[in-house]
């Protein structure tokens, strides 16, 4: 079995090569390692930039994209493994809804 976080950074790597020239990737999570299976040419020879994204950077996007009265509250962010999918691979939303309800029942949260 392949792990989620193999199929992440193997993903990422795959993106960073695939950008356009002066491109950027985003990425958030992965915090499992920091293991990167690639090279650093597309970052000298094509300019890509690999960006972070946080809770705050997506707040911030949000704050300049949507009305201040739909702005989210709290953004979680939850593993692969965490998220039970259907036969095609698409994320069951009871379950993500049941997932959340107990993250933000956590206390601190």
């Amino acid at each position: 079995m392949i792990s989620t976080f193999t199929t992440a950074v193997a993903l990422l790597a795959k993106a960073v090569a695939a950008t356009r020239y002066r491109g950027a990737v985003a990425a958030c999570g992965l915090a499992q390692g920091s293991d990167f299976p690639s090279t650093v040419m597309p970052f000298i020879l094509r300019g890509v930039t690999l960006l972070g994204i946080d809770r705050e950077a997506i707040r911030d996007f949000a704050k300049e994209q949507l009305a201040s009265y739909k702005l989210p509250r709290r953004v979680l962010f939850f593993a692969g493994e965490e998220l039970e999918t259907t036969g095609t691979a698409k994320i069951k939303t009871a379950e993500l809804s049941a997932l959340a309800a107990n993250r933000l029942a956590e206390p601190g949260r």
